[in-house]
This record gives C-alpha cells, structure tokens and sequence, in this order.
C-alpha cells in the first residue's frame, strides 16, 4: 500500500564523488517533532470546528534516497525519465539500496505532500539540465521549469520544495513518488531528503451520534461507545504522531484523551468529553495528528 517540494544554487567540487553513499551518522525511525503529545486535555471550548489544517514542513536527519552511481538505473542519458521513491513505505520498512540510497527508515511520512531536497548531478559529460515533477499514472506532462542546471565535469546542486505523488489525499496512484527527466547530456544523480510537508490529518466528530461531521486522509473513523465517550480511529500509529483535541461550540466543557488503555490497537486515540462540573456528557469535538 502506498500512500496515499528554497531554492539555493551551488556548484561541489569533484570531492563530492568521494562522499560516502549514505551520508554520515546513523539512520533510525524518529517521531516527527508534535504538536502536543497531551495524556490529556481540559478547558473552554473552541467557537467552531476548523475544516482546514494547516500544512506543516517537518525537517528530517538529511537522508539520501537516490544515487545512481550505485543503483537507480545508472547513469541518465540526454531524455531519460526516471520514475523514484522519495517517501518512507506505509506499512514496510523502506529500503532505497535498489536507488543507490539509504538502506533504512528516512523518516519521512507516506502521507506527505511535497518533500525538500537536494538534488545534485554528478560528474556530468556535458551541459544539461533537469526537470522533476510528481508521480502519477498515467504520466503527467513534463513542466517547462528547471530544478537543477549543470556544466561538463562539474558537480552542481541544488536545494528545492518538491511535490510527490498523493495517493492519499489526492487520489493518485503512487507506486513511485516523482519523476525526473534530464535533458543534454548524460549525469548521474544524487537525491538526498531534508524534511518533508504534510497536512495534519484530523477529525471533527458529532458529540450526539460519534459521526464523522468532517475529516480528511489518514482517518479510518469514529463511534461513540458511552455518554461523552468516543474512539477515533486512525491509519497512523498514534503514539508516533503529535495530537490534539479541543472542543466544538460556544459552550464551556472538558476534553481528554487517552490512548488505547490496552495497549492492543495503536491507531485509535480515546476522547472523553464532560461538562463544566467534570460529569461526562456528550460534546462535539476535533482531532488533529501530525505524523
């Protein structure tokens, strides 16, 4: 299952051949930096619901998911397409050895909506130029703006925002997460991922029924198992993300959440909702999680 882009020009002198492949330091899974990782929350109301979250860039250990000079198809020739993966898997380790890259986690999100990169061309025959954009299929029209220029013999790069393919949010069909196509000249390639965009998933939940009154990719559901009680459920490991709840209306109340108390399902988050006085009532409410 899959999921569901600053621009800084620089020229690298020959040596950058001799980087190591996976750049320096360790490669482990890292939780994103949260937004609040509350056991619970209590307080007024919020006015209203807000249906649009906000994306949010998440930097990430500097990872390297393409180097052709080990893997990726080699070297590209003056018009080659190459279609890469740039996102962590959804359910699978990811593995970018078969790209030349990391052969672990980069710690990205498969919900992503555009990554940051630099992207380098490296030992280049000749001058040329290279056009990058998102995944899809059938293949999209190549766009008429450039990412990265370079020079014979010369190691050039540069840092960019790059959209990727959005399986879950867009509906796209994403074996791969971009395309890239160099023109002029034939030059191995380096991609190495910085962070990532992601909107936070969330969830607005109907206090009398537990219905979904709104939500976006990445949410399974909701139901309301008691009087002010609720189970929201996610495709995300809750306990890697950041999450926060509040409450809906004008009226004043009490919101906590907890996590599966036990500890069987990690992709579901548990609401309670009170009144002022802490007697449980039901309440409407929202969810937001970043992964």
């Amino acid at each position: 299952m899959r999921r569901a882009a600053r621009i800084i020009v620089a020229v690298f002198l020959l040596l950058l051949v001799s980087l190591p492949a996976f750049g320096g330091g360790g490669f482990q899974r890292k939780a994103p930096t949260p937004l609040e990782r509350p056991t619970d929350t209590a307080g007024t109301a919020d006015a209203a619901f807000n249906f649009n979250p906000d994306t949010v860039f998440v930097p990430t250990e500097p990872c390297r998911v393409v180097d052709t000079r080990f893997g990726g198809g080699g070297r590209l020739a003056a018009n080659a397409v190459r279609s890469f993966r740039v996102l962590d898997e959804f359910d699978t380790p990811a593995d970018y050895t078969d790209q030349g890259g990391n052969p672990d986690f980069c710690s990205t999100s498969p919900f992503a909506s555009a990554v940051a990169i630099n992207i380098t061309a490296v030992d280049p025959s000749a001058p040329g130029f290279v056009r990058a954009w998102p995944y899809d299929e059938p293949t999209p029209p190549v766009p008429n703006a450039t990412i990265l220029n370079y020079s014979t013999a010369l190691n050039a790069s540069n840092g960019l925002d790059l959209m990727v393919c959005e399986e879950f949010n867009n509906g796209g069909t994403c074996t791969k997460d971009i395309f890239v196509k160099n023109f002029g000249a034939s030059t191995n390639l380096i991609i190495d991922v910085l962070g990532f965009f992601i909107q936070q998933t969330f969830a607005a939940v109907d206090g009398e029924t537990g219905d979904l009154v709104a939500g976006n990719a990445g949410l399974f559901g909701s139901e309301r198992t008691a009087e002010g009680s609720y189970v929201v459920s996610f495709i995300q490991i809750v306990p890697l993300c950041g999450f926060v709840a509040s409450l809906e209306g004008p009226t004043t109340g009490q919101i906590t959440t907890e996590l599966d108390p036990n500890q069987v399902d990690p992709t579901i988050l548990h609401v309670h909702t009170a009144d002022s006085t802490g007697l449980a009532s039901d309440r409407s409410f929202e969810v937001f999680l970043r992964c």
